[in-house]
């Protein structure tokens, strides 16, 4: 249905997700967009997305709602071809991409996600994307099965014969590879307008080690793009020793991240060799932060991982609403100095620390911080004695998550050497006096 956002209108197909097969069914859906909205030419943004079509009612939809709204800046077709045979889809894509290149003016974003595309689907959407070449600043593919032979293709298209600049570009959840990423890479590389991009999402892409050097080198010789940087998803690309980390580091030290509000480094095999010199990069450069994730990156409790996360939350300490630090090796010496940054979070809403190989002691420190908190606790998989899960649940009540995989029976079990690195030593040193 309509809603104005910023002056402008944007409209979405009433009801839920469903297949829409019938000519009764697209005309009671236009008469209720009309009923909202009765000028389509005053409508900003059309969202035809979240329903599928056939060929027949595709093509119904669009000569009798997408070719009226003239005026449409900005295009949704995520996931209009769901459960259609190979053929089928891609008659539906050409049939929505034609008219909107016919039919429409200025277009700035186009969302194609959630279609089984392919090349023959990739070469079915390009006319969409070169009609508005100058004006489509916006660009979202993800989830659309990208293989690396489309990634090239796409890359075809967004540099040739001139490369678009974006403000937003995500590519999420495909399956383009290590050769993706080479093409990807040019994308950026492309980018030549200073401080334009906002908003960037390359993750979850199968890229392997290689791959995510060329993109760590794509980003690392650009930095100067990305100094209004609002959202950055780089999650599930391997940026470990390497040409992949030095460069990475690199982007991050180098750059100006003060606008940064949300950060996704997810599962990128950091470790503490690249882990620590990059958090202190984002360290210096950052302060706006709203959410941050370093899951999965082997950050330990010495040499500079849990410490520079510490540091990286005492940094935006005054914005941040999210912090997850899952699937670490921090163990409880680590996990309290990361506490130690987040309990100066006083507007934070979710801590998530699952399966972080903390133990008694970290949980003594959860319990301590979260205890004069009042965020959502994520702790699940760490080695909790019952009686410290026991207290959380107690203390913490429905704001604690599921703790059904912690693993210790007896909190004396607990590893002494878990209070992690030089920090722990120094301060089993100051309480026996040495």
């Amino acid at each position: 249905m309509a809603a104005l956002l910023d002056n402008s209108i944007t409209v979405k197909l009433p009801g839920e997700r469903e297949l829409v097969s019938t000519e009764e069914r697209v005309n009671q859906l236009i008469e209720e967009v009309k009923a909202s909205c009765p000028d389509l030419t005053k409508i900003h943004e059309l969202v035809l997305g979240d329903k599928s079509y056939t060929s027949a009612t595709a093509k119904l939809m669009a000569d009798n709602l997408l070719r009226s709204c003239t005026s449409c800046r900005r295009l949704n077709l995520a996931d209009v071809i769901a459960g259609r045979h190979e053929d089928e889809g891609l008659e539906i894509l050409d049939t929505f991409t034609k008219a909107a290149s016919e039919a429409l003016k200025d277009v700035e974003m186009v969302d194609l996600s959630d279609n089984a595309m392919g090349l023959k689907g990739i070469s079915k959407s390009r006319v969409v994307i070169d009609t508005f070449r100058s004006t489509i600043r916006e660009l979202y593919m993800c989830n659309d099965g990208l293989s690396h032979q489309s990634m090239k293709e796409v890359r075809e298209i967004v540099t040739s014969p001139v490369c678009l600049q974006f403000t937003t570009l995500h590519f999420f959840n495909n399956m383009s590879g290590d050769e993706g990423c080479r093409e990807w890479a040019e994308i950026i590389k492309g980018q030549g307008t200073q401080g334009m991009m906002e908003d960037l999402r390359f993750s979850g892409t199968r890229a392997g080690k290689e791959g995510s050097v060329h993109i760590a080198r794509a980003l690392e010789g650009k930095v100067g793009v990305f100094n209004n940087l609002r959202k950055l998803d780089l999650a599930d690309n391997t940026f470990s020793e390497g040409e992949g980390g030095d460069a990475i580091t690199s982007f991050f030290t180098g750059g100006d991240f003060s606008k940064l509000e949300y950060l996704n480094l997810r599962d990128c095999a950091m470790g503490d060799e690249v882990g620590a010199k990059v958090l202190e990069g984002l360290t210096a450069n950052t302060g706006a932060l709203k959410v941050l994730d370093l899951s999965g990156n082997d950050l330990t409790g010495s040499d500079g991982g849990a410490s520079g996360a510490r540091d990286l939350v005492k940094a935006n300490a005054a914005t941040l609403t999210e912090v997850y630090v899952d699937e670490q090796e921090l163990g409880s010496g680590g996990l309290k100095q990361v506490l130690e940054g987040v309990r100066e979070c006083k507007g934070l809403e979710v801590f998530s620390c699952v399966s972080a190989e903390a133990a008694g002691k970290g949980g003594r420190k959860l319990l301590e911080v979260m205890g004069g908190m009042t965020c959502k606790v994520r702790a699940d998989g760490n080695g909790f004695s019952g009686d410290i899960v026991g207290e959380m649940e107690e203390k913490l009540g429905e704001r604690l998550g599921e703790m059904e995989d912690c693993y210790t029976e007896d909190e004396d079990e607990e590893d002494e050497e878990e209070e992690g690195g030089v920090e722990g030593i120094i301060e089993g040193m100051e309480k026996v006096g040495v």
